[in-house]
């Protein structure tokens, strides 16, 4: 499978989990891929999965009342800017 479509599939996945349980079920595809691809912690992929991780963990471990401007919709615009960047820099 192309690396680029496998990175959005586990992004997607990613922002996909509904509680952190189904989040700690997805980090073994994101250390799989992180060495079937070598990504090296300085690599924009690897600060990018990172940070999507940690946003779900922010999202899934607080109640949205303590972040309200930050819902569904802002963490989809997030995470399309996101790809949409990296897509940009492998051009």
């Amino acid at each position: 499978m192309n690396k680029r479509i496998e990175y959005a599939l586990l992004i997607k996945q990613i922002t996909s989990c509904e509680n952190l349980q189904n989040l700690q079920d997805v980090i073994p595809f994101v250390n799989d891929f992180i060495r079937k691809y070598q990504l090296r912690s300085d690599s924009q992929e690897y600060k990018k999965l990172e940070t999507v991780i940690s946003l779900m963990k922010i999202k899934l471990k607080h109640n949205f009342n303590t972040f309200k401007n930050l819902d569904e919709v802002s963490l989809s615009r997030i995470i399309r800017n996101i790809l949409k960047e990296e897509i940009k820099k492998q051009k």
